[in-house]
């Protein structure tokens, strides 16, 4: 069955690496990637479903919410997905990743709703 990414796929990440895939899961809120790069260095990596790609790559000291990363990868075909990591391996950790989506998601909710409220009390 053909899929959006699959196993054998390389793709490039936002740094210039090509990573071949090695693994790919499917969740509630994204698609979690394994991948070995051109550099041999084993990456993960964690696509919401819901995020578009950034135009600007965040790293390290520029956390995006509880991400260490957020950036984008391209597909063989040119699409760009975006796509967030953690530190320490937790990228690694398929479900780890999915709940810490799920808090990425509250969080930004409460944001918006407290900015909304702070608008019409204007």
């Amino acid at each position: 069955m053909q899929t959006l990414i699959n196993v054998g796929d390389v793709i490039d990440n936002d740094l210039g690496d090509l990573v071949k895939i090695t693994g790919v899961r499917f969740g509630k809120y994204g698609i979690h990637l394994q991948g070995v790069c051109d550099t041999g260095s084993v990456i993960w990596d964690y696509l919401p479903y819901e995020l578009p790609p950034s135009k600007s790559y965040y790293y390290r000291g520029l956390s995006w919410y509880n991400w260490v990363e957020r950036g984008k990868i391209t597909l063989p075909n040119g699409m760009e997905l975006g796509d967030v990591c953690l530190t320490g391996g937790r990228t690694a950790d398929f479900e780890f990743c999915e709940a810490e989506w799920e808090r990425t998601v509250e969080q930004i909710n409460k944001e918006l709703k407290q900015a909304l409220a702070d608008w019409r009390n204007q």
